[in-house]
């Protein structure tokens, strides 16, 4: 179901500019959807409270929460304010807003406009917004909650992940981000017993970047696995590649190699 059918049953032209309680209600259900869908390294959940059209300066106006992974806040603080401390986000009079952790140097800034100001038109109908302000929307932290497993299996996982980390070097952002956004995918998919994780590696040629995708095994592995395991991270290929279209000119590629294999590939 495309954009347009979620949304076409709950159109009320309002000539006021601002959404009505039922489609601020729709508003909120498909940005959730949207933005979770494409943003899933650090969107947590929305709630807009008003939002509007203003005739005058034809742009979109909005107040609310916006829940965050709280990791990435200060990842994001330091990309725009590396001469400040990190603030404390979530208080209520907070002198920051969501606009002071995104800007220009986030490649996926035009996709996240387009959404709101998007889901917006076809809610609220009329003219298109030509502009938004994200200064509106308070940060609210969410703190990513990990369980320990120190079952054999997860210990055995633990360990690998570090030598490989020890062998392949620290890895950049985008190279953290990209894995980050495939195991999101994976975490909803059945995957066989076999498959331990995936490694990205970002290089680049003369014509341009390249991204390949590796499924590490645990051991050797059947052709039936690796079909399987193609199958299900085509899903988090096709979203990488709307993410970072103009990024990856040289393409992005998956692969499919033990544990084994992988170490000694990349130490040569």
């Amino acid at each position: 179901m495309n954009l347009q059918e979620q949304i076409s049953g709950n159109r009320i032209m309002n000539n006021t500019g601002q959404l009505n309680e039922i489609q601020l209600k729709v508003f909120n259900k498909v940005l959730n959807k949207l933005l979770s869908q494409n943003f899933p390294w650090w969107f947590e959940g929305i709630e807009i409270f008003r939002a509007g059209f203003n005739h005058g300066q034809k742009n979109l106006y909005m107040d609310g929460n916006i829940y965050v992974d709280a990791d990435w806040i200060g990842e994001q603080w330091i990309k725009y304010n590396d001469y400040k401390p990190v603030p404390e986000f979530g208080n209520y009079y907070d002198d920051y807003s969501f606009g002071d952790l995104i800007g220009i140097n986030d490649g996926w800034i035009d996709i996240l406009k387009e959404i709101f100001l998007s889901v917006f038109n076809s809610i609220h109908g009329g003219d298109y917004p030509k502009y938004l302000s994200f200064s509106w929307l308070n940060v609210k932290p969410v703190e990513t909650k990990k369980e320990e497993d120190m079952s054999e299996n997860n210990f055995l996982k633990e360990h690998i992940k570090k030598v490989l980390r020890e062998e392949t070097g620290e890895r950049t952002k985008l190279e953290k981000v990209i894995t980050n956004v495939i195991n999101r995918t994976l975490a909803e998919k059945e995957l066989p017993e076999n498959f331990h994780s995936v490694v990205v590696d970002v290089y680049g040629t003369n014509y341009g970047d390249g991204c390949m995708i590796t499924l590490l095994m645990k051991r050797p592995y059947s052709e039936e696995e690796s079909e399987m395991l193609f199958d299900v991270t085509r899903e988090a290929k096709n979203l990488i590649k709307s993410f970072f279209k103009e990024h990856f000119l040289y393409g992005i590629s998956i692969s499919t190699s033990t544990i084994e294999n992988y170490m000694k590939m990349t130490s040569d």
